[in-house]
């Protein structure tokens, strides 16, 4: 880990540490509860943790960059969904740290007009409509009765009516140009973490919107950087988040009554946990399409 050290050099420090339990207990409290609702195939519900649900709803990798450690975190939002009632139970969205932590610069950097995909709970779409600085959030959604939960959840939310949910395929809406080309673009509606279509998809619309983002693009970069010693073109902001989360030490990202001890020398930061997933091609490549 001491690589990591050289390459990244601090540059400040957001106002606040997403990689805390300080701001895990933040977020959560901002979504507040949600309804609990379950049919064939929808069902959402706030679940009690222990470590067969964390694993349901996060495979394993509890946290966004690091190797699966938690046993506490508290009450979490949750919402599953099913094709027919012989499929198991699929987590569409939780708010687990790691969705809180990978969520984190997408809202940081979203500004003006917000296109996304993907609404699950509402929680990316509630964040960046509570922001000042931005003006209105569109976010396509597939699903009907994911809407209708939505709507019933936090329709009176003094910022919901920035937000406008239209039913379609993002894809589409992104090729006919919908956008202006300098509005603020979030893809997410990937099931699993820098699958092969995140990779397409930043071929095809970053030459289009100079400000594209999908959903793990920072775990990739950290992996391209950390693991394969490569270096993207641009920071930005990505430069100050693998910093916080390298001068983030373990139990401040616990739960007040779990803490861990940390390895023999080291300074209990959370990058004594790192947990790469990724390969350097698909780095390589990821970091090709994004540079335009």
């Amino acid at each position: 880990m001491s690589e990591l050290r050289i390459i990244v050099k601090p540059k400040g420090m957001f106002n606040v540490n997403p990689f805390s339990y300080e701001y895990l207990e933040r977020e959560i409290e901002f979504i507040g509860p949600v309804e609990t609702y379950k049919d064939d195939r929808v069902w959402m519900e706030v679940l009690h943790y222990k470590p067969s649900i964390m694993r349901l709803m996060s495979g394993g990798t509890r946290d966004w960059f690091n190797k699966a450690w938690r046993t506490k975190a508290p009450p979490t939002p949750t919402l599953c969904m099913r094709e027919d009632t012989d499929a198991p139970w699929e987590t569409w969205m939780s708010i687990t740290p790691m969705e809180i932590q990978s969520m984190f610069l997408p809202i940081e950097e979203a500004d003006g007009v917000v296109w996304t995909a993907g609404l699950g709970i509402g929680y990316y779409a509630l964040r960046v409509a509570a922001k000042d600085d931005v003006d209105k959030v569109v976010v396509y959604e597939t699903e009907p009765l994911v809407v209708e939960l939505f709507e019933r959840n936090f329709g009176d939310r003094p910022y919901f009516d920035k937000i406008e949910v239209r039913h379609g395929d993002f894809r589409e809406a992104l090729r006919n140009n919908e956008p202006d080309q300098d509005d603020f673009i979030f893809m997410d509606v990937y099931p699993t973490v820098c699958c092969d279509q995140a990779l397409d998809d930043a071929k095809e619309f970053k030459p289009i919107y100079s400000r594209y983002w999908f959903w793990n693009y920072e775990r990739v970069v950290l992996d391209a950087v950390v693991q394969w010693g490569m270096r993207p073109t641009t920071w930005g902001n990505l430069r100050r988040l693998i910093t916080t989360w390298t001068k983030t030490n373990i139990n401040e990202s616990t739960h007040p009554d779990e803490r861990i001890p940390t390895l023999g020398g080291d300074d209990g930061t959370l990058d004594h946990w790192y947990h790469p997933v990724t390969d350097p091609d698909y780095c390589r490549a990821i970091l090709e399409a994004m540079s335009g």
